[in-house]
């Protein structure tokens, strides 16, 4: 599969602005900042918006970890997880790493802008063009982040760009998702619930799933199903305004 990605196609303003990216990536000490810092990418590759986004649980309703809900609205999120197959590399990402970063426009299956995904996510979003990296795989699962714009295609200077920042992009997301140290996930059900305005029982998910418990060990442990689990995860995301549990285990600790 052919590549964007070349090292010589970058100039040495844009070798130090990858540089300058990666300080600023990796002093952040907070995922808030981090956050902020990640957004900078747009800029950076001349994009008009970006996501990042989980592709191995669609069925439970996918997973999105930045997504500008101003642009990005739940009636395209949605799109996706019903036609991520459709997509020319998300079925490929799932069953191996990606090492390269990659445009649409490298597909060798040009049919698949016939297909629903196109038509539901990519022509309502007005950005056609996009280049996409994976930021982390395991068996199922494929985390990507992608970047959209409308006009010209994305080139080799911003995929050679990108390609260079894979490995910073890589570690600040893994520190993001990581558990929190043992010695912090001491949290009482009785107390999250009046400070953060959540019932009794989403605080006993919530403290769970702070401690780094998975959806069926905090059924287990409350004697209620995965799927009520996942009601709950779903409402305390909600009512946190968060979008994922590193997200929600940062206000459970205080952060």
């Amino acid at each position: 599969m052919p590549s964007v990605s070349s090292r010589g196609q970058l100039r040495m303003n844009d070798a130090r602005a990858a540089l300058d990216f990666a300080v600023a990536l990796a002093g952040c000490a907070r995922v808030a900042d981090a956050v902020e810092v990640f957004h900078g990418l747009v800029d950076l590759l001349g994009a008009e918006a970006m996501i990042v986004s989980r592709s191995g649980c669609w069925g439970s309703g996918g997973s999105f970890e930045l997504a500008d809900p101003q642009i990005y609205n739940p009636d395209l999120l949605g799109a996706v997880g019903r036609g991520w197959r459709d997509h020319p590399f998300i079925p490929s990402d799932l069953r191996g790493p990606r090492e390269q970063a990659l445009r649409l426009s490298d597909a060798a299956w040009a049919g698949w802008r016939g297909g629903a995904l196109f038509s539901e996510f990519y022509r309502p979003l007005g950005m056609g063009r996009e280049l996409s990296a994976q930021l982390a795989w395991s068996p199922g699962s494929s985390c990507c982040i992608a970047f959209h714009r409308s006009g010209r295609d994305f080139g080799e200077r911003e995929g050679a760009l990108l390609q260079l920042l894979v490995p910073h992009l890589r570690a600040a997301r893994a520190r993001a998702v990581a558990p929190p140290p043992r010695a912090e996930r001491h949290l009482g059900a009785a107390e999250l619930a009046p400070r953060l305005g959540i019932t009794p029982r989403e605080a006993e998910v919530l403290a769970l799933l702070a401690a780094g418990r998975a959806n069926k060990e905090i059924a287990g442990d409350l004697g209620i199903s995965p799927h009520t689990v996942v009601r709950h995860t779903e409402s305390i995301y909600r009512k946190l305004d968060v979008h994922n549990r590193a997200a929600a285990t940062r206000i459970a600790l205080g952060g």
